[in-house]
C-alpha cells in the first residue's frame, strides 16, 4: 500500500472517529431542539359552531392540515337533563389560583350521658373520688342528695359533711345492692350510685371522645392581596389561612397537597416567581416561608402528582427547562432549546409535553418528551393552525383544538395507534381537564361568533357562555354534566383553568375572575 493511500485512509478514520464521538456525546445530553421560525406572539383559545343538538348547529368540515384529510366523528350526543344544585360560587372576588384538599380536624365530643328525665340533676361520682366518714365538700353533698332521692322517708341533712348518719345510709345502700357494706364510697359504690341515676357506670365513658373529621376544602389565593384562604364545602364558610403575601398576584399554583404554592406577579416590567410553603406552629396558626426564583420565568406547570413543577428560563436566547422538587427543594435541568415559545404541560415525574404558542394563522406543533430518556422527544400532533393541546396523564391521548377558518374544531388523537376522532363539541383544549385516561370534562360555549381563535379569546375581545360536557374518548359518548346555571350567577359563565380534584371540578369565570365549583361527588 502506497504512503498516499495510507494517509488518505488515516485522515478519513480520524474524521469519522471525531464525528462518531460527538454523536455519542450528544446522545447523553439534553436535546437541543431548534426551529427556523417562531410562531406569533399572540396567545389565545376556543370554538364556534353551536353545541350539537342545539338549534342552528351546523358542523364544519374536517380539516387537519398535514394530518391527512377529514376525520370521522363517532360521537353519540346525549342531551340529558342536569341538576345544577351542586354548582356554587366559592368567592366572588378575583382569584389567582386554587386547589382542593382534605383537611383533618380534631373534634371533641362530650360524654354520651343518658338520663331518664333530663330535668333531674345527676352526679357523676367518679369525679369525687373515694368518700368516707370525716370527708366534706361537694361530693358528700351529692351523696346525701342521691341517698335522699332513693329513700325519701329517711331524709339526711344535706350539709356536705360525711357523718355517722351518712355512713349508716351508705352501708344500707351497699347491703341492698350486694356490695361490701364498709360505709366507704369506693369504685364499686360509685358505679352503683351512677347506675341508679341511669348514667354511665364506666369512668372511661365520661372521658371526652376525640375523633378526626375529614372535610373537603377549596384553598385559593386572592388576586388583590395574595391572602390564602380555605372554603369549607360542608359549612360553606371561608377561613383565612395566611396574611398578605403579595399584592396583585397574577397567577398562582398549589401543589404538595395544597401545602406549597407558586405565586407570580408583576414588579415593574419583570415577572416575579415566589415558591412558598404553608406551615403551622404548635398552636395551629399558619404561616408562610419561601424564596424567589429567577425573574421573568415565562411559564410554570405543576406535575400531576403535585410534588414538583416545571419552569422555563430564557438564558442567552435559549429556553432552559428545569424541574423543582417540593420535597427536596432542589432543581434539575431537563431541557434545552433555542426555541423559546413553548407552552409546557407537566404530566409526571419526568414526562411533559411541549406545544408551540397558538395563533390562528400559524401552524402549531406539539411534542412529548421524557426527561429520563433523552431520545424520547416525539411528535404528538402538528402542522395545525391555531393548535392548542391538552394531554392525558400518561400522554397516550391528546385533546386538541384547531382554527378552521374563523371557527374552532376539537379532536382527540390516540398516540399509540394514531387514531383520530373529531368531537361533536367545539371548544378550546385549555377549557378541558382529564378525569382519567379516557374521560375528559370540558367547558363548552353554547354559541360562538366567528373570530380569530384562539387570540380573540385570550385577549378578552370574545367571551363565552358555557356548559360542562363529559366526553368518553373510548366510546365516543358525550353528555352534558351541568348547564352552569345558578341564582348567584348574574351574567355568563366563561369557564377556564379547570382543575379536578377530590371529585370537585373547580374553575374561574373569565368574565370577572371569580372562583366557582361543581361538586361531582
Amino acid at each position: 500500500m502506497s504512503k498516499k493511500i495510507f494517509l488518505i485512509i488515516l485522515i478519513a478514520a480520524v474524521f469519522f472517529g471525531v464525528i462518531g464521538f460527538f454523536i455519542l456525546l450528544n446522545q447523553n445530553q439534553i436535546p437541543r431542539i431548534d426551529f427556523e421560525e417562531s410562531p406569533s406572539e399572540g396567545f389565545q383559545p376556543f370554538p364556534d359552531t353551536r353545541i350539537p343538538g342545539e338549534e342552528g348547529f351546523v358542523p364544519t368540515d374536517g380539516g387537519l392540515g398535514n394530518q391527512g384529510g377529514a376525520v370521522p366523528s363517532r360521537v353519540s350526543v346525549q342531551n340529558t337533563s342536569v341538576n345544577d344544585s351542586r354548582f356554587f360560587q366559592v368567592v366572588d372576588a378575583p382569584v389567582a389560583g386554587f386547589t382542593s384538599l382534605i383537611r383533618e380536624e380534631v373534634v371533641i365530643d362530650p360524654p354520651p350521658v343518658a338520663l331518664v328525665d333530663s330535668m333531674v340533676e345527676y352526679y357523676n361520682f367518679f369525679e369525687f373520688g373515694t368518700l368516707r366518714i370525716g370527708d366534706t365538700g361537694e361530693g358528700v353533698e351529692a351523696l346525701q342528695i342521691i341517698l335522699n332521692r332513693l329513700n325519701p322517708e329517711q331524709v339526711l341533712e344535706v350539709g356536705g359533711e360525711f357523718n355517722t348518719d351518712t355512713k349508716n345510709r351508705v352501708i344500707s345502700f351497699q347491703t341492698n345492692n350486694n356490695l361490701t357494706p364498709d360505709g366507704i364510697v369506693g369504685r364499686g359504690t360509685q358505679a352503683k350510685l351512677n347506675e341508679v341515676q341511669n348514667i354511665p357506670t364506666d369512668p372511661e365513658e365520661f372521658e371526652p371522645v376525640e375523633r378526626i373529621v375529614k372535610h373537603p376544602v377549596i384553598r385559593f389565593q386572592s388576586r388583590a392581596n395574595g391572602i390564602i384562604s380555605d372554603y369549607n364545602l360542608n359549612t360553606q364558610e371561608v377561613e383565612q389561612i395566611t396574611d398578605l403575601v403579595f399584592a396583585g398576584v397574577y397567577e398562582s399554583f398549589f401543589a404538595n397537597g395544597g401545602n406549597s404554592f407558586v405565586s407570580r406577579y408583576l414588579s415593574g416590567e419583570s415577572i416575579q416567581t415566589y415558591v412558598g410553603s404553608i406551615l403551622s406552629n404548635e398552636e395551629g396558626f399558619f404561616f408562610v416561608e419561601g424564596e424567589f426564583f429567577a425573574s421573568n420565568i415565562p411559564f410554570v406547570s405543576i406535575s400531576r402528582d403535585g410534588l414538583s413543577f416545571l419552569y422555563f428560563e430564557v438564558l442567552n436566547r435559549r429556553s432552559i427547562g428545569q424541574v423543582f422538587d417540593f420535597v427536596s427543594g432542589q432543581s434539575r435541568q431537563v431541557f434545552n432549546s433555542s426555541f423559546t415559545e413553548w407552552l409546557p404541560q407537566f404530566n409526571g415525574t419526568s414526562l411533559f409535553t411541549l406545544t408551540t404558542r397558538a395563533a390562528s394563522d400559524i401552524l402549531g406543533y406539539s411534542y412529548v418528551y421524557d426527561a429520563d430518556n433523552v431520545n424520547s422527544f416525539e411528535k404528538g400532533v402538528g402542522g395545525l393552525p391555531g393548535l392548542t393541546t391538552n394531554y392525558n396523564e400518561n400522554a397516550t391521548k391528546v385533546l386538541y383544538s384547531i382554527n378552521n377558518g374563523r371557527f374552532i374544531e376539537s379532536y382527540v388523537t390516540d398516540l399509540r395507534d394514531g387514531t383520530t376522532i373529531r368531537l361533536g363539541i367545539a371548544t378550546l383544549a385549555e377549557k378541558c381537564v382529564w378525569e382519567d385516561l379516557d374521560i375528559v370534562l370540558c367547558a363548552v360555549p353554547r354559541t360562538v361568533l366567528p373570530a380569530q381563535y384562539p387570540e380573540d379569546w385570550y385577549q378578552g375581545s370574545i367571551l363565552f357562555n358555557d356548559r360542562i360536557w363529559e366526553v368518553n374518548t373510548q366510546t365516543g359518548i358525550e353528555r352534558i354534566v351541568s348547564s352552569l346555571s345558578n341564582e348567584n350567577l348574574s351574567g355568563s359563565m366563561d369557564a377556564f383553568n379547570l382543575v379536578l380534584q377530590n371529585n370537585i371540578l373547580m374553575f374561574m369565570n373569565k368574565h370577572d375572575l371569580s372562583l366557582w365549583a361543581l361538586d361531582l361527588r
